[in-house]
């Protein structure tokens, strides 16, 4: 699988982009090497895994990738358009369940995305 960081058309920047660079750089690090190891995985071996989960929505499908670094949960929300995972919202997970908050922020991109 392919990832591409999402970078939002009307203001040129990139959410998940602008939240790892927000990171420490021991955390940046770890971050993208954790998605290029995921990268090297296929969609059905990622999908039996704890590494990502999805959220089906009527049209459409969000997937949470999943991680933890250094005893934080990290959680990046994405859409999968022809074989590539685009990276559209990222948080650090504080509580058990998702934050409703969260799903919606990433649901809207992934609208946003996909109705052009």
């Amino acid at each position: 699988m392919d990832f591409e960081v999402w970078e939002n058309p009307a203001t040129g920047r990139s959410p998940v982009g602008d939240f790892i660079e927000n990171q420490e750089n021991n955390v940046q690090v770890d971050i993208y090497d954790k998605l290029e190891l995921y990268e090297k995985y296929s969609f059905q071996f990622l999908q039996q895994s704890e590494h990502i989960k999805p959220f089906k929505f009527k049209s459409f499908t969000l997937w949470e990738i999943r991680f933890i670094l250094r005893k934080i949960k990290y959680r990046i929300f994405s859409i999968i358009i022809k074989d590539t995972f685009f990276l559209i919202h990222a948080f650090i997970k504080k509580s058990p369940k998702t934050p409703k908050k969260e799903i919606k922020v990433a649901e809207e991109r992934a609208k946003y995305i996909l109705n052009g």
